[in-house]
């Protein structure tokens, strides 16, 4: 016949000499067993936890995401805008257009006489 193993803790419920150790296997089987369930009570609200923030991360992405396209967009119409002003440089001559009231504008020189061109004062062509 085999023995009853000794034991360490005296049951707390239990003091019958021949149930003594049923009844501390028992309690050693109940502490594990909160243990175990705090243990399980905390590795799911960590997995709430962690289910939310992959949630949020994968809308921050996503946000991300739509913030790059916009910005690549923003570059590529910039690009074309200066591209356009680089064109319309190279392109512009460099005199203004003449409306005919220039100093200087040969035309008027060559087609009126210079004492024509002030018609509300008095000149004689002497020059008093």
């Amino acid at each position: 016949m085999s023995k009853i193993p000794d034991i360490d803790n005296k049951p707390k419920y239990n003091t019958n000499k021949p149930y003594e150790w049923v009844d501390s296997q028992w309690e050693k089987f109940m502490t594990e067993q909160k243990q175990l369930k705090k243990i399980i009570s905390d590795l799911e609200d960590e997995n709430k936890m962690l289910r939310k923030k992959e949630h949020e991360t994968h809308f921050d992405i996503r946000n991300q995401q739509i913030t790059i396209k916009m910005l690549e967009r923003d570059v590529l119409e910039k690009t074309m805008e200066m591209a356009e002003m680089r064109d319309e440089l190279n392109n512009h001559s460099c005199h203004a257009e003449a409306d005919g009231l220039e100093v200087g504008n040969v035309e008027d020189y060559e087609e009126k006489s210079q004492l024509e061109l002030f018609p509300n004062w008095e000149f004689t062509k002497s020059g008093v």
